[in-house]
């Protein structure tokens, strides 16, 4: 078989380095076209707040950054109102008397205005301001904002609820209707919720965040099952959605290949596929094991080093991985009949590879994108290898049952390892020890590079696996990019990637280097 291209090491470096001129200039194009405002769209934090400036550790006054949101022609007055309570907290903006300085200097004259002000003088102290809020949201007629107002001032009670139900009442407002739902959900008043869902109106705005969150708190079990992946997904950003869906097809695509799939119709591939599938399925299981174990077994996540790294090995380490271990389950027997343990090694790392692309979903949305190719190049891999070496001594147990002393040591000896990768990142006391989580990650990508070793490709490839995870990682990084720069900016965008990719260089060395093919020069 003739060797492509790719099996030069100064062609991949050349073709790498045209993708990336390649992913800035379209990064650079998607940041002028965008038409967006560099802000966040979602309330609690529905303004992107300032960093230090370049060469000056202060940050920007309330002047530079919040009058201008607030008095853009497209900020929303209940957006306003809604960001209140959380502005007056931020050290950023200097306290509530600093945010009524703003709200009286930059707020245009419109509708709700006056309530903003009063609002954020009665959250400073003053009770007239308090008094005149609550006259305003029970008047016969109240102005426009008065029960929102009210409602966002008391979001965890049921005459929060009824502040939200008047003002939606009054002007029709869909996004009143959600807040009085979330109202009521938070004062733990099932009738109200229940009578509220009653009204069709308020049964079309209620997200799966509704039906989850009371599911949780009645200990509701199926519930939970049924609705904890749409409940994660509320508020996603589609094209946060979409990184993640492509980050796990990246991988996929790598780990057919170093699986010897040669071609697309093959049982082998099916197999990676629905394992896939049943990765990011295990995420649902995981996560109600969560909630059982913080509210039955009172096992929450603690302050303190002993007690943190218990945590993150017993609960975190334990319930992840015995989660994507059942997963694997239904596809054991077809792994074990067909006797392949390269393929075994695959087969169960997707699983693994679905519940971080799932998972990733999650990080993506709440990093703004900063986590993305940390993700890609640590999680998801590190989920695979871990998955893939319980899968496939798990296989071998079953098929030889000698072995099943070593899976037990082998999944005993991952759940303490993941559990303490985690702990070193996570646990305060551990920060200074926070690099030894390298090689933690490192010593168990060796084992699963270890196990590769064993059972070589049938054949030789006509592209390299090194090839595929190169070209991988750098169409995930410019369409990360590219994605950044539309929502932040060019070089915002570049400030948000990159480091990411710097911190994950070991993982790259390492991948690389255990694979072991022998390119040319």
């Amino acid at each position: 078989m003739k060797r492509s291209r790719t099996w030069s090491r100064s062609f991949l470096a050349i073709s790498v380095v045209g993708l990336v001129v390649v992913g800035l200039l379209l990064a650079a194009l998607a940041a002028a076209l965008s038409p967006g405002e560099r802000v966040r769209p979602v309330v609690p934090e529905p303004i992107a707040l300032p960093g230090p400036r370049l060469g000056d550790p202060t940050p920007p006054s309330p002047e530079e950054w919040l009058d201008p949101w607030l008095s853009a022609e497209g900020t929303r007055m209940d957006d306003v109102l809604e960001a209140i309570p959380w502005l007056a907290t931020l050290p950023e903006v200097g306290g509530p008397d600093a945010l009524l300085a703003s709200l009286e200097r930059a707020l245009p004259e419109r509708p709700g205005r006056d309530v903003a002000i009063r609002m954020a003088r009665a959250i400073g102290g003053d009770e007239d301001a308090v008094a005149a809020l609550f006259a305003g949201a029970h008047a016969e007629a109240p102005e426009r904002g008065a029960c929102f107002a009210l409602g966002v001032l008391r979001s965890a009670s049921v005459d929060g609820a009824r502040a939200f139900e008047r003002e939606a009442e009054l002007h029709d407002d869909d996004r009143a209707r959600r807040l009085a739902l979330e109202a009521a959900l938070n004062a733990g008043a099932d009738d109200e919720l229940e009578r509220l869902l009653a009204d069709p109106a308020y049964a079309a705005v209620a997200d799966a965040e509704i039906p989850y969150r009371l599911a949780r708190r009645r200990l509701d079990w199926v519930g939970m099952l049924i609705w904890t992946m749409p409940s994660q997904h509320v508020d996603t950003p589609l094209h946060f959605l979409l990184l993640g869906i492509l980050s796990g097809i990246l991988w996929l695509v790598v780990l057919a290949y170093l699986g010897d799939v040669r071609r697309v119709a093959s049982a082998r591939l099916g197999l990676c596929v629905a394992a896939l599938v049943l990765g990011a399925a295990s995420t649902v299981p995981t996560l109600v094991l969560s909630v059982w174990m913080e509210e039955v077994l009172g096992v929450r996540e603690p302050s303190g080093l002993y007690t943190g790294i218990a945590y993150y090995v017993g609960s975190v380490g334990l319930r992840e991985e015995l989660c994507k271990l059942l997963a694997f389950l239904p596809l054991a027997p077809f792994v074990i009949r067909r006797g392949d343990p390269r393929e075994a090694l695959v087969v169960a790392g997707c699983v693994g590879l679905g519940f971080a692309a799932e998972e990733n979903i999650g990080y993506f949305t709440r990093s703004g994108g900063a986590d993305v190719a940390g993700r890609f190049l640590t999680a998801n891999f590190g989920h695979v290898v871990s998955t893939g070496l319980i899968g496939a001594w798990l296989c071998r147990a079953v098929k030889e049952p000698k072995h099943l002393q070593d899976f037990a040591l082998v999944f005993i000896g991952l759940v303490i390892g993941h559990g303490v990768y985690d702990a070193l990142i996570i646990v305060p006391e551990l920060e200074e020890w926070s690099a030894l989580a390298g090689i933690v990650y490192v010593a168990v990508a060796l084992l699963y590079f270890a196990q590769l070793a064993k059972c070589p490709p049938a054949a030789p490839r006509r592209v390299p696996v090194t090839a595929v995870f190169v070209y991988g990682l750098t169409a995930m990084l410019v369409t990360s990019l590219v994605a950044a720069a539309w929502d932040v900016g060019f070089l915002p965008a570049l400030r948000t990637i990159v480091p990411g990719v710097l911190s994950a260089a070991l993982f790259i060395f390492v991948f690389i280097r255990e694979l072991r093919e022998p390119l040319s020069p």
